[in-house]
């Protein structure tokens, strides 16, 4: 595994340590060490810093870190290298990164499109969701944005959208023709079925732009056929399935279920309808 990114610090510095036992050079990462000079000690420390070395220039490719490793390419110190390495990404690194992290997750859960939007609606939502993959392939586990969370901070962004929020009260619909079906719909179920809403209220403003509008307004015309899918090949180019996250299976920290959970959120962050 190489170090690409700040974020991978703690989970690659793991690995590196128990690498390092397997060969038996750990006493490289410990800055503490000294061997005594003229020894045999000595000597083999010395072949234990070659081998950490070369694995520091396999896997360390991060900016910072690659700096640090080329800066000692004449004296090959390895335990200085680990020594820096450690200092900087679990120092000044890491507070970087958690700051960068505050701002994602604020821009996901303050985040909402206005009530006269410049661009399509789908767009919108697109690119929201990309700032939650992009959260969630950064953050470390205890900090990861599920599914049922996800609906929450969805529905808090699009509120300002009145065809989006009409479907609220048709959510109770989908969930019993897919319990009929045999199974419990699930909050990504539940996004899915508005990121479709989009699609459908899209094409009504651009059939209304081009002057080929149907009878009534964009959320009038939204069917609940197209909501559950069942016209699903008219809006295939459109948006595709959303996939479901790797950690949707990790319990919440609380103990409740995701539909618990996005009972609870809903109550606390949206407004009554």
């Amino acid at each position: 595994m190489s170090l690409d990114d700040v974020m991978q610090w703690p989970e690659w510095d793991r690995q590196l340590i128990a690498l390092a036992h397997t060969h038996g050079v750990e006493k490289v990462l410990n800055h503490l060490y000294s061997p005594v000079p003229g020894s045999d000690e000595e000597e083999v420390f010395e072949k234990m810093q070659g081998h950490m070395y070369t694995v520091f220039v396999r896997l360390v490719k991060e900016t910072k870190g690659l700096q640090i490793v080329k800066k000692h390419k004449d004296d090959r110190d390895a335990q200085t290298i680990y020594k820096k390495l450690c200092d900087y990404y679990a120092g000044e690194a890491s507070q970087m990164a958690i700051a960068n992290l505050d701002e994602m997750e604020s821009a996901i859960m303050e985040g909402e499109i206005p009530g006269i939007r410049r661009q399509p609606l789908l767009q919108s939502m697109q690119k929201w969701k990309l700032k939650v993959d992009d959260f969630n392939s950064l953050t470390p586990s205890d900090r990861f944005i599920n599914n049922a969370q996800t609906l929450v901070h969805l529905k808090h962004f699009i509120r300002n959208v009145p065809e989006l929020q009409d479907i609220n009260n048709m959510v109770n619909v989908m969930c019993t023709g897919l319990q009929n079906n045999g199974r419990t719909p699930s909050p990504l179920d539940k996004i899915q079925m508005y990121f479709n809403v989009a699609t459908t209220v899209d094409k009504g403003v651009k059939a209304a732009n081009r002057g080929r509008r149907g009878r009534g307004t964009p959320s009038q015309s939204i069917h609940l056929t197209e909501i559950l899918g069942e016209d699903a090949e008219e809006y295939e180019d459109d948006v595709q399935p959303l996939e479901n996250n790797a950690h949707e299976a990790l319990p919440d920290d609380d103990g409740n279920t995701e539909e618990e959970l996005d009972m609870e959120m809903c109550t606390e962050h949206l407004p009554p309808s």
